[in-house]
């Protein structure tokens, strides 16, 4: 059986759960307005296309602010204000590839940079690990070093601070040997620039049973192949990897789960419906199987129930997992669609 295989596949597919956009405070809606009027009245005014985003980005419409973001950057806007903001927005949306790409972008220009110092920060936090939470700490002294008083992230970071600090142990709390104090320490995976970087985001394991990935065997190799084209978007590609995979080991319940949410994020619901039902069948207690099987099975007529308890099932075997994919928000709010 895969190992965890996919922090990496969920990420792609959270977005889909931003297509019903949250409503917005009256107030922010004036707000967006009397922006959109601005931006639609000075086309080139990047400024004011950055602004719009954030204020997006604070109404929760994700997909917006992306977009609003993406355009102020073909007009020279602010490229680390810029790359800060997508990347704490790719956040949002699950699109972790994505935001690593911003926050490199970001990083190379201005390591110190406090928005993305708050975006890194925040990746780790969401992380869980005791490695990262110590990481995510460090990287939230560092940000309330840089960072204006004004700014809207502060509260939030003084308050992460004071509650890392009384859940880690002490040895977490020290700064690593030869690594500036506060600095994010660690063996990247992350922004290369970044000083010492910081810690490698969560593993993608790809090897089946207990093997390695060092020694990837056909059906190892296909997984990784796989793993790589989601990381970079390939659907497509993923799709065909995961379908090699399968036709190795037929009865692999976790590349099934890949195989059928890479399928659901094309929108090919039918056919992901069939092999996600396949997986299931397989493997009902596998947790990437059950992510997916409540994913897609709530959009199918009539299993809204059968979604909502293999979720419940998920959060309450594997709850760090759980929280990962934020599941109990997702759970809640699908209860409250009628």
């Amino acid at each position: 059986m895969l190992r965890r295989l996919l922090l990496c596949l969920p990420l792609l597919t959270a977005c889909l759960d931003h297509d019903r956009p949250a409503p917005l405070d009256p107030n922010l809606e004036r707000r967006i307005a009397q922006k959109l009027a601005q931006v639609a009245s000075a086309p080139a005014d990047a400024q004011a296309e950055i602004e719009l985003a954030e204020l997006y980005f604070e109404g929760q419409r994700y997909f917006e602010a992306a977009d609003h973001y993406q355009a102020a950057s073909t007009k020279s806007g602010d490229v680390t204000r810029v790359a800060s903001g997508l990347a704490i927005t790719y956040l949002e949306l699950g699109f972790i590839p994505a935001m690593v790409e911003q926050l490199k972008r970001c990083f190379e220009r201005d390591i110190n940079h406090p928005g993305c110092l708050y975006a890194f920060g925040n990746l780790l936090e969401r992380d869980g690990s005791p490695d990262a939470l110590a990481e995510a700490r460090r990287t939230y002294l560092r940000f309330l070093n840089f960072a204006p008083p004004d700014h809207p992230r502060i509260a939030y970071v003084k308050s992460a601070v004071e509650q890392l600090t009384a859940r880690l142990p002490k040895e977490a709390l020290e700064a690593p040997p030869d690594a500036p104090a506060s600095a994010p320490a660690g063996n990247p995976t992350l922004p290369p620039n970044h000083p010492s970087g910081g810690p490698a985001l969560p593993a993608h394991n790809a090897a089946k049973g207990d093997e390695d990935v060092g020694e990837l065997n056909a059906f190892g190799r296909a997984i990784q192949k796989a793993m790589d084209a989601a990381t970079k978007g390939d659907l497509a590609t993923a799709e065909t990897a995961f379908k090699e995979a399968i036709a190795v080991a037929p009865n692999d319940a976790g590349a099934k789960a890949g195989l059928a949410e890479t399928l659901y994020a094309q929108r090919k619901k039918a056919e992901a419906k069939t092999v996600v039902e396949a997986a299931h069948q397989l493997d009902p207690n596998d947790p990437q199987v059950r992510y997916t099987y409540g994913l897609i099975m709530l959009e199918e007529p009539g299993k809204k129930a059968d979604a909502l308890a293999a979720w419940e099932a998920l959060l309450a075997a594997e709850p760090d997992y759980a929280a990962q994919l934020r599941l109990k928000e997702r759970i809640a709010a699908a209860r409250a669609q009628k």
